[in-house]
């Protein structure tokens, strides 16, 4: 996925919900749920962390955190039935 480019939280991963309980708490207050739309601002491949916009608040994930993570482009979204 490129800088800036527009993607939407599809799912955290299995592993995380059984194996660590308080990254669960952890992401959803950065807004890290599902359907939210993200944006990534940068990605530091040397320090291994990924800077991330949700709703206008910025912050980090270091790249094992955000592994987690799955994401798609914004038509990856539920539709409303």
């Amino acid at each position: 996925m490129s800088l800036s480019a527009v993607a939407r939280v599809s799912r955290v991963f299995e592993v995380a919900e059984r194996e660590a309980p308080a990254l669960l708490a952890y992401l959803p207050e950065r807004g890290l749920v599902p359907g939210a739309e993200l944006v990534i601002s940068e990605i530091d491949t040397v320090g291994r962390m990924l800077r991330f916009e949700v709703k206008g608040s910025g912050f980090v994930l270091s790249r094992e955190t955000a592994d987690k993570v799955w994401v798609g482009g914004p038509s990856s979204a539920p539709a409303n039935s």
